[in-house]
């Protein structure tokens, strides 16, 4: 369980930028891929330094970042401007600031709840949690549809899918001809 910082009412600070940079990895175009190399999933703050909502996040991504640094947990938070690094920000399609994607290997999930670290939080332990159940089950089993992991990952890459409908979230992976498929409730916001 990740420990979340005590509420408070954040304001925009020379203090808190400090402890921006120095809680949360700032990315470029040169190193992003060998960020994402390293095989953790990262939750990437794509903004632009003019943006006003992108201030207002700044505290609370930066609380983010020193939660889950303390926890111990394997996640890179992270933030890339994506006005001064034009390929990725064309990569993801990024239109508005800030967009709050978690890349996990080839997996994309795009983060649209509350800006607040509880919610962040919660849909990191969320979407982490439910990937690592179905890593789990593929790896117990050695096989995916009567295919061992290697021979279902080269016919299909693996898909991971996640739909939220109501208020069920469903995540499934598709190899081959074989589906997994795990749904949680989800919050409401």
């Amino acid at each position: 369980m990740i420990r979340r910082p005590p509420r408070s009412t954040h304001c925009i600070s020379s203090a808190a930028s400090d402890v921006y940079k120095r809680q949360v990895f700032i990315l470029t175009d040169a190193n992003f891929d060998k960020t994402l190399a390293l095989g953790k999933p990262v939750f990437v703050n794509f903004y632009a330094p003019w943006c006003g909502h992108c201030k207002r996040l700044a505290p609370a991504y930066a609380d983010l970042g020193k939660s889950v640094k303390e926890s111990g947990k394997e996640i890179i938070i992270a933030k890339i401007d994506a006005t001064a690094n034009t390929e990725t920000k064309e990569r993801y399609k990024i239109r508005g600031y800030p967009t709050l994607i978690l890349l996990d290997g080839s997996d994309k999930s795009e983060y649209s709840g509350n800006r607040s670290v509880d919610d962040m939080l919660s849909f990191l332990e969320k979407n982490i949690k439910v990937r690592e159940k179905l890593k789990t089950k593929i790896d117990r089993d050695g096989k995916v549809g009567g295919k061992t992991e290697d021979e279902a990952n080269s016919q299909t890459n693996g898909t991971i899918t996640q739909k939220t409908v109501g208020a069920e979230t469903s995540f499934s992976i598709n190899y081959g001809l074989s589906l997994i498929h795990i749904s949680e409730p989800t919050r409401p916001y």
